[in-house]
C-alpha cells in the first residue's frame, strides 16, 4: 500500500510490487473501481493475479484512502487515473474498470496512448441511472440503503457479501457518492467505440441490470470477447469471485 502525488493531493495504490520503482511481473493491471467505492471492490482479483501479473488497485480522488472531493464528470476521474499513471512510470498496461471505473477506462482509452487491453466489467459506454435512486440516496443515504441495498445483486448472493459490500460504500462520503453517479449519468462515448481496437474482454453478471451496456460494448468494440457471470449481479468481482478470477487470467494469458 503507497502513496503518490497527484494534483497536489495523495492518491492510494496498493500492489504487491514495487511498481513505482520498476519491478513488475507479467501484465501491468491497473484496476479502476466503480461509484460509490474504492479498490476493495478488487480484492480477490489483486490476490489472484499477483502470482503471475502486476495488479494495481486504486482509490478514485475522494474514495477510498485517496484525498480529494470526488467529481460529477467522468473526463475528470479520466485525467486523475492520467496523473497517477505517470505518477507511477507506467508504459504499457491493462486497464480493468468495474461499472463507472469501466468507462474511465474507455474514456482513457480514447485519449491516451498505452493501454494494451482493457476489461470492462458490468460497464457501458452511456448509463441511464434512474433519478429515483439517485434522489433517494441524495435525500437520505441509510434510507435508501434500506431500500436498495440489494439492487446490484443476483438472488443467490449471499446476505454477507451485500452487507459487506454496503458498509464499504459507507465509507464514501455520500455526495461524492451522488455525484458519481450523475457523471455516469452525463458519460456518453457510444460514437467512439468503433475507435477502440485493443483486446477487449468485456464481464457481466447475468442478472445484472445494466446488462444492456455490456452488450452493447460487444457489439460495438471489434474483436471483442464477453462472459456472462452466472449468479451475478452488478458485482461478480466479489459475487463470483473464483468465475471472475479465471476470466481475467485466461484473458491476460492470450496477451502477446
Amino acid at each position: 500500500m503507497a502513496f503518490v502525488t497527484v494534483n497536489g493531493k495523495k492518491a492510494f495504490y496498493t500492489c504487491p510490487r514495487d511498481v513505482a520503482g520498476g519491478e513488475t511481473r507479467g501484465k501491468v493491471v491497473l484496476l479502476i473501481h466503480g461509484a460509490r467505492s474504492n479498490h476493495k471492490i478488487w480484492a480477490p482479483q489483486i490476490r489472484a493475479l499477483a502470482w503471475n501479473h502486476t495488479p494495481i488497485g486504486m482509490d478514485l480522488p475522494g474514495h477510498g484512502e485517496s484525498q480529494g472531493t470526488g467529481s460529477t464528470d467522468v473526463s475528470e476521474y479520466r485525467e486523475f487515473v492520467k496523473g497517477l499513471v505517470d505518477a507511477l512510470g507506467l508504459q504499457k498496461f491493462v486497464m480493468a474498470g468495474h461499472s463507472m471505473g469501466g468507462s474511465i477506462a474507455l474514456d482513457y482509452a480514447l485519449h491516451y496512448p498505452g493501454v494494451e487491453a482493457l476489461i470492462p466489467v458490468g460497464s457501458a459506454a452511456k448509463w441511464a441511472i434512474d433519478q429515483e435512486y439517485i434522489a433517494a440516496l441524495r435525500a437520505d443515504p441509510e434510507e435508501a440503503l434500506k431500500k436498495y441495498g440489494r439492487r446490484n445483486f443476483a438472488k443467490s448472493t449471499p446476505g454477507a457479501i451485500i452487507e459487506l459490500n454496503n458498509w464499504n460504500n459507507k465509507t464514501i462520503e455520500p455526495s461524492v457518492g451522488v455525484g458519481d453517479l450523475e457523471a455516469c449519468n452525463g458519460f456518453d462515448v457510444l460514437a467512439n467505440l468503433g475507435k477502440i481496437d485493443v483486446p477487449t474482454c468485456i464481464v457481466c453478471g447475468e442478472e445484472d441490470q445494466y446488462a444492456e451496456g455490456s452488450r452493447i460494448l460487444h457489439d460495438r468494440i471489434a474483436g471483442s470477447q464477453v462472459h456472462w457471470v452466472k449468479d451475478a449481479g452488478h458485482d461478480p468481482s466479489i459475487e463470483q469471485p473464483l468465475a471472475t478470477n479465471r476470466i481475467f487470467l485466461e484473458f491476460l494469458g492470450s496477451l502477446s
